[in-house]
């Protein structure tokens, strides 16, 4: 019982303790946003009090055909210069509802995992997990303000080894990772019956280990006001203006590896539609614009935006799930180059069979477009595998993953993970 007590002490205060991530997130459409879950997802009711908790193990078992990328950048082939390599990632998720009165109430989730190679082929290191599995973990608390009214605050925090985007930059590495932290306020009301505002204020910023990469550290404030109207049956419309600030760490960094800071505008008309086919997206224009600190890179870049979200099937048997996304970002990338068009869709299925078995797969592809005289490249990967229901409490899941990049630059490489995964709610 202490060692549960001191647990959750530990993951409590790591959760509340999250402040003031590069790049923040918009405001979400979609319907299934919520740090919420279902009543039988907490395990543990706290006498006494309306604190509910919800403890999940994992394990995760991975082989991994590249583990460096190597064939990236190097002048060599895949197949020549690979290193293959089993890592195990032991790791503890905590779910937090706590209603604290009728006005507020806090939801989180927060987890700590480590990924270790026996064989010393990668480094070891501690990610932050979430329970989706996911490399990222948050904290928001609602009060309610006046009859309509909800202010949300809250926090995310995330430890990225690796993702899509940054396997896609030009200075890709298996070496570094990244931190990122947001602290954000979001206020939504109903003004009347068809007309509804949702605006979000969030202050984040990042950093990068080892130092080598100090230059992508940066600090950057977005606010983001959106205006819906009810326009036909489940389905609202209206505009809205996305302005981020992003200022780079330029202390100890030699002039060759300073960025320039960003002044980023993205504005047009936002839709949802809530259904058998739920249907979320943004459609307008952006504005980037640099200012000198490195005067070797362009100055400016503009370009039509968009984001969509599709979501359907039947019940909970099939589930299809549809991303597309078009823009520009600063994420990952060395000076002098400013940003990346990055274009990006995937498609997600999973399928109910029996009682026991779900059966899932993925795909996603990603074109980039580095200013400056950077890389182009596209970036594929695909994932299958099924979940077993080994008990009401146990999961168990196998996936095989295969990602390969296509590069104008260099010879790109290819990937193939093979992993299984035991999770079990205490």
């Amino acid at each position: 019982m202490a060692l549960l007590k001191g647990t959750f002490t530990a993951f409590l205060l790591l959760g509340l303790g999250l402040l003031p991530s590069a790049r923040a997130a918009t405001i979400n459409l979609s319907p299934d946003n919520d740090l919420r879950r279902a009543d039988d997802y907490y395990n543990i009711k706290v006498p006494n009090s309306t604190l509910r908790l919800g403890f999940t193990g994992t394990l995760t078992g991975a082989w991994d055909s590249n583990i460096g990328r190597s064939g990236y950048n190097t002048g060599t082939t895949t197949t020549s210069s690979n290193q293959a390599g089993f890592y195990l990632q032991p790791g503890l998720t905590m779910a937090v509802d706590w209603p604290v009165s009728s006005w507020a109430s806090i939801n989180s989730s927060v987890g700590i995992a480590y990924r270790y190679f026996p064989g010393g082929e990668g480094k070891s290191d501690f990610l932050l997990t979430g329970d989706s599995g996911e490399l990222s973990t948050g904290i928001a608390s609602e009060m309610k303000l006046g009859q309509n009214g909800k202010l949300t605050a809250g926090a995310n925090i995330s430890r990225t080894i690796e993702s899509l985007q940054k396997l896609a930059a030009s200075n890709s590495s298996a070496g570094y990772a990244t931190t990122s932290v947001e602290g954000f306020l979001q206020y939504e009301n109903d003004l009347n019956d068809i007309l509804h505002t949702i605006d979000r204020y969030s202050h984040s910023f990042s950093w990068h280990t080892p130092g080598d990469y100090k230059y992508l550290d940066c600090q950057s404030d977005m606010i983001d006001l959106l205006l819906l109207r009810d326009t036909w049956k489940g389905g609202s419309i209206g505009p809205y203006l996305t302005i981020t600030d992003t200022y780079y760490s330029s202390e100890q960094i030699s002039s060759g590896l300073k960025r320039n800071d960003c002044m980023d505008y993205r504005f047009g008309a936002a839709f949802r539609h809530i259904g058998q086919v739920s249907v979320t997206g943004r459609l307008g224009y952006e504005v980037a614009q640099y200012n000198s600190n490195n005067n070797v890179a362009t100055d400016q870049g503009t370009t039509p935006t968009y984001e969509l979200s599709i979501v359907f099937g039947t019940g909970e048997k099939l589930i299809h799930r549809i991303s597309s996304s078009y823009g520009l970002t600063s994420n990952y990338l060395s000076p002098p180059i400013n940003y990346s068009r990055q274009w990006q869709h995937s498609y997600a299925v999973t399928y109910r069979v029996g009682k026991k078995w779900i059966l899932g797969s993925d795909i996603s592809w990603l074109d980039t477009d580095e200013s400056d005289n950077g890389q182009k490249s596209e970036t594929v990967r695909f994932g299958i595998g099924p979940t077993y229901d080994i008990g009401s409490h146990t999961q168990l899941s196998l996936r095989y993953e295969y990602t390969q990049q296509f590069s104008k630059q260099n010879d790109g490489y290819d990937r193939t993970v093979l992993s299984f995964t035991l999770q079990h709610k205490f």
